[in-house]
């Protein structure tokens, strides 16, 4: 982990975020973070008693989440999609077939298809068009 952590207004974390206290304690802030440090040096504590480590890993695992989060914040496309989800609006979301190929339908009724060779709309009667 660099001394330095990036200016968070251009910096998002890519792939996964990895559980590590360090990069935990970059991302996030006020509260936040002071509620992670302090659980984190009650784990030591605790650690430095019974030397069961797994205090650690439980603070960890309690804060990956909101440490991604707060690293890479929900866009307001992903947002748009969640809202449209609770109202029953899955048009946003991709679906995994068993064929590990994607599929969605848009708001217009439209299927389109997504594989390794990229994302195709597909015809009531089963062809592939490429507009």
């Amino acid at each position: 982990m660099p001394d330095q952590v990036p200016d968070r207004t251009h910096w998002k974390i890519q792939g996964n975020v990895t559980r590590d206290a360090q990069l935990f304690r970059a991302v996030l802030e006020g509260e936040d973070r002071a509620e992670f440090e302090r659980e984190f040096r009650q784990a030591l504590t605790k650690v430095s008693e019974d030397f069961d480590t797994s205090h650690i890993d439980d603070v960890l695992n309690r804060w990956w989440g909101h440490a991604g989060m707060t690293a890479q914040p929900i866009t307001d496309d992903e947002q748009d999609a969640i809202e449209r989800a609770d109202r029953g609006d899955l048009s946003k979301f991709w679906t995994l077939d068993t064929d590990q190929t994607f599929w969605k339908r848009d708001e217009n009724g439209d299927l389109w298809r997504g594989d390794e060779n990229g994302t195709y709309r597909e015809t009531e009667s089963g062809l592939r068009t490429d507009d």
